[in-house]
């Protein structure tokens, strides 16, 4: 069996991506700011994009998200098995054998 290859640094990336923008458009990220009147917590200055006024909010992690890496490397092993984890199905089998797993 040949080595397992490793997965290039660019999927990981891509993946992280991915869930930045999850969060960035998630509910919890809107209401998070709401409760907080979108103020900083450092300053007090208030987000707007008011033309000339433009302040910029973002959310912090307290204490940071020190599981990304593993959820990202969970991510990967689930969603990108070694090609031998794969078979092709007409879009019609696939369908039945999901309906079959259900």
């Amino acid at each position: 069996m040949p080595a397992k290859k490793k997965k290039p640094p660019a999927l990981k990336s891509r993946i992280r991506s991915a869930l930045r923008r999850v969060w960035l458009y998630s509910p919890e990220y809107r209401d998070a700011k709401r409760y907080y009147n979108n103020t900083c917590a450092e300053c007090g200055r208030k987000g707007t994009a008011a033309k000339g006024r433009e302040v910029k909010t973002q959310l912090h992690h307290i204490g940071g998200m020190p599981e990304l890496p593993g959820l990202i490397d969970e991510i990967i092993r689930v969603m990108y098995p070694p090609v031998e984890g794969y078979e092709v199905l007409c879009k019609e089998c696939h369908k039945l054998l999901h309906k079959k797993e259900a």
